[in-house]
């Protein structure tokens, strides 16, 4: 297909809804003709195109001639390609790119040097880096790097420095977060590290380690969730309405003198473990957790939904509540019982469909909980081990195929990922964390 006929497909796709947002980044020449000949009738659909202007360069040019071009070019992104054979270039490159960022009307600017010298500039390089891939049979081009190679060169030039991660909590053992979050710096050529710290309290301990310079971010567990709330400088919205803090972020400002400092952020990410699961439009039943996570995200997803969900939320605040308050049909539960508090034993009553119960905290749960046939549903049992708990058991007994159980290993997995973005600002490599932790966590059942 000529260049001018994708755009023009994309440009259609765009306009007929083809894909929520259709996106189609383009690496054109400045010199060529075509770039204002087929662009000026589908640059009004800037939404489904994106384009990256791009310039071979034999110089690095001057800052007024960029400006010029800045100005006068339509691209989204400029690429400028520069071929240089000393090393004292790299570096004026690296300067100039960062010049141009300053300049009025700035765009997005990737600026690389051609061939194997210049790999240090795509190391550099800070926008839409080229890169290649371990599994791809060759490279691109000469000198393209894996984006796990220029981790580790950044981490070798001093830009970027190793941090320690911890899980602050008790008891935390068992916990699998040290497996998610050291295997998945592993995969991306992160030099950090996450381990357990684990305290009778939140005291001097916990205090000097979220205080020292490489501290990188802090999972928190019970019982401190509420205990490292003062230690912090301020919380996001959803550990301010949920009265919980589960992530710590350090976040870098810039002082009234211009230096900067950094300050410590509380967040809750629990609910966000959760809301993969969830379908639209559910009548939800909380357990023992009535200012928790799980009432925010109902609120959130009520408010997503712009109000028309069709939610019935029943809080109960102990599990004696849950047998009062199913004359309802649900289809989302969610137990935050723990697991040693709920054994199986059976029912004495003589009906078949009563057969099997679960009983948690001195408390019988019918099997009715899942009688809801009429759609998707979801049972969530937030206790971590064992992934199979008597709860879950009861629904894969119901025999109700529309259920789906989802053990709290899992749920403790999605905000884990959350936790790994919000920390490093990259993409969590999700898939192969999932298989990793998984085969670990069964294991050691």
């Amino acid at each position: 297909m000529r260049i001018h006929e994708l755009i023009r497909s994309q440009s259609l796709s765009a306009k007929k809804g083809y894909g929520r947002h259709p996106r189609l980044w383009l690496d054109v020449q400045q010199h060529e003709n075509l770039f204002q000949a087929y662009f000026k009738d589908v640059w009004k659909s800037k939404r489904a195109i994106k384009v990256a202007a791009d310039a071979a360069l034999s110089v690095v040019p001057s800052l007024a001639s960029t400006q010029k071009a800045v100005d006068s070019s339509q691209g989204d992104a400029k690429f400028a390609k520069e071929v240089l054979e000393r090393l004292a270039g790299h570096f004026a490159l690296y300067d100039f790119a960062a010049s141009v960022g300053k300049l009025p009307n700035a765009q997005p600017f990737i600026s690389i040097n051609m061939g194997g010298e210049g790999q240090m500039s795509r190391i550099l390089n800070t926008n839409l880096t080229p890169v290649s891939h371990p599994l791809l049979p060759n490279k691109a081009a000469p000198g393209q790097l894996s984006f796990k190679e220029i981790q580790q060169a950044l981490h070798l030039l001093g830009l970027l420095p190793a941090k320690k991660f911890y899980l602050l909590g008790t008891p935390i053992g068992h916990s699998m977060s040290p497996t998610l979050h050291n295997t998945a710096f592993k995969l991306l050529g992160l030099p950090h590290n996450y381990e357990l710290l684990e305290t009778k309290d939140v005291g001097e301990e916990i205090k000097v380690a979220i205080s020292e310079p490489d501290f990188g971010g802090a999972s928190v567990t019970i019982p401190f969730k509420l205990d490292v709330i003062p230690l912090l400088d301020r919380l996001m919205d959803a550990a301010e309405k949920i009265g919980a803090v589960s992530t710590i972020i350090p976040e870098t400002v810039t002082n009234a003198d211009g230096g900067s400092g950094k300050v410590l952020v509380g967040d809750n990410t629990d609910w966000l473990g959760l809301e993969p699961a969830l379908p639209k439009g559910f009548r939800l039943l909380i357990s023992n957790d009535s200012k928790g996570p799980w009432a925010w995200l109902s609120e959130r997803v009520d408010e997503e939904e712009g109000g028309g969900v069709d939610k019935t939320l029943k809080v109960v605040d102990d599990l004696e509540g849950l047998a009062r308050e199913t004359g309802e049909t649900l289809n989302i539960i969610v137990s935050t019982v723990p697991a040693s508090a709920t054994t199986t034993a059976s029912s004495p009553s003589p009906s078949p469909s009563n057969n099997s119960t679960a009983v948690a905290a001195g408390v019988t749960l019918p099997k009715s909980l899942f009688d809801y046939r009429d759609g998707p549903a979801v049972v969530v049992d937030m206790a971590y081990k064992p992934e199979e708990t008597p709860l879950l058991r009861l629904a894969k007994e119901s025999g109700s195929s529309n259920w789906v159980w989802v053990p709290g290993v899992e749920v403790s997995l999605e905000q884990g990922y959350v936790q790994f973005e919000l920390w490093t600002g990259r993409k969590c490599p999700k898939e192969q964390l999932g298989t990793t932790v998984l085969t670990r966590y069964r294991a050691q059942a």
